[in-house]
């Protein structure tokens, strides 16, 4: 059970059978419902009365007391199949690729691994690849290469896909009223009960392969949901676009939302790319003049003034009459989505250079499990950010 708070420490753990567990859930349910109704039975009496001084209800009257309630259970299960899938379109290719270099890792700190690997076994596997490899044509060794990488990203995928079905194996989850459930895992079973009220922000990211097949994983931001190390909040791990609104009106109608339209102004690019490039435009210098073939470090350059063209292309920002839509990316995509009521601070920097070209970077903060998260947009209009300043 999770107080609500960003600091250590506010959490009660408990060892209890499954039933007590179940009947100890269902009283604070109980309780979080009858607290619930009071509430908006004090609403309704408040709205017959309709006392304000000006004849009129407050300007957050609407937000306190007519909230959107889902009377009926809505449900939804993740597949195994959809779980494959959402390992090979995800970033979770690269968990993949740190287990296995985790595993090496292990297996080195071996005793008699280490010995095999430091001694005259060692080194007489190392003369039988050096004799081998000396023996192969250049086209053979660029063969043998490719062919070793991709049995690696092989094995990395396919260890990506194990480690997603066994923790998210029979992913269900389920929103009635104001409340979501979400149950999990093969190994370990896990299931999170969360208040709708109690999430501040709305995450929706996509992988470098996910981004092109336009399937993302869906996560949110609630205070002691996942913050476990190494966890993510994820609410739906696999979200196709065209099932996008659907899914997330029936889970959550409070952050369905369309796509920023806000975007910096032509203007920007080059501050884009100048942000990339900077530094590999040094190094670049450099060792064009101290290494051999050192200008080839000049395709480096070129490589990142493309990952400044893509953040420019797809860095958006958009305000609702109740919450920001914030997007942007490099090699995959992501989309926050956060409620007016759950921003902190709004703020706005600007550089010597930024000002002359009439840019500006905007920032909200809203609460999270690090006690404050940032999300913002950089090289905006100054006029366009003046719009987004007011809450």
């Amino acid at each position: 059970m999770d107080a609500g708070s960003a600091t250590k420490g506010n959490e009660i753990k408990l060892t209890l059978s499954k039933k007590e567990a179940e009947i100890l859930k269902e009283k604070l349910v109980k309780s979080k419902l009858k607290e619930d109704s009071q509430e908006a039975t004090l609403g309704k009496s408040h709205e017959s009365l309709d006392t304000h001084p000006i004849g009129n209800k407050p300007a957050d009257y609407n937000k306190r007391y007519n909230t959107q309630v889902i009377e009926t259970k809505t449900e939804y299960h993740i597949s195994v199949k959809e779980l494959i899938l959402y390992a090979i379109t995800s970033n979770s290719f690269f968990a993949g690729l740190l287990f296995i270099l985790a595993i090496w890792q292990f297996i080195q700190d071996i005793p008699f691994v280490k010995s095999f690997i430091e001694g005259a076994a060692g080194s007489w596997v190392n003369q039988q690849f050096d004799s081998t490899f000396n023996g192969l044509s250049v086209p053979a060794i660029i063969t043998v290469i490719l062919f070793s990488i991709f049995a690696y990203m092989f094995f990395s995928f396919l260890i990506s896909i194990i480690l997603a079905v066994v923790k998210y194996y029979d992913f269900t989850v389920s929103r009635q009223s104001d409340k979501i459930a979400i149950t999990y895992g093969l190994l370990e079973k896990k299931r999170y009960d969360l208040s709708v009220n109690k999430i501040t922000a709305l995450y929706l990211k996509y992988g470098v392969i996910g981004q092109f097949c336009k399937i993302g994983e869906l996560k949110i931001e609630s205070i002691g949901y996942r913050d476990e190390k190494g966890e993510a909040a994820i609410l739906y791990p696999i979200l196709r676009d065209d099932k996008r609104v659907e899914i997330l009106g029936a889970l959550l109608p409070e952050y369905v939302f369309e796509d920023a339209t806000c975007k910096p102004p032509k203007r920007a690019l080059k501050s884009f790319i100048i942000k990339y490039t900077s530094f590999p435009f040094i190094i670049a210098i450099i060792l064009s003049f101290t290494v051999p073939y050192g200008a080839l470090s000049w395709f480096i350059v070129a490589l990142f003034s493309v990952s400044g063209f893509a953040n420019y292309k797809k860095t958006r920002i958009s305000r609702t009459s109740d919450q920001f839509v914030i997007m942007g990316g490099v090699v995959g995509k992501w989309i926050t989505v956060i409620k007016d009521p759950h921003i902190q601070a709004i703020i706005t920097k600007q550089s010597f250079f930024q000002k002359r070209n009439g840019l500006i970077h905007l920032e909200y903060s809203y609460q999270s499990n690090n006690f404050g998260k940032k999300h913002g947009v950089q090289f905006l209009d100054q006029k366009e950010v003046a719009k987004m300043m007011v809450f």
